[in-house]
């Protein structure tokens, strides 16, 4: 499933083997994949030891997941 924040960012979710859980990442449309150290851990630069995609969330940290993308397409 595919999300449109705006301003050419999407949230992708797909399921994660596991029953219940979904993997996601936040693409923009001329950049690709936004690595989760800016948009999803806080971290100031991004960093190599975070992935592109979260893996293993629960509905619980998929919304969070949905705040902190939708806040990051917005430029907050």
């Amino acid at each position: 499933m595919k999300l449109d924040l705006g301003n050419g960012y999407t949230l992708s979710i797909v399921p994660d083997g596991d029953v219940g859980l979904v993997e996601v990442a936040l693409i923009h449309e001329d950049h690709g994949f936004i690595n989760t150290s800016l948009w999803f851990y806080d971290v100031t630069e991004a960093s190599d030891f975070y992935d592109d995609v979260v893996r293993h969330m629960d509905s619980d940290q998929l919304i969070i997941a949905l705040v902190k993308a939708k806040a990051y397409a917005k430029g907050e």
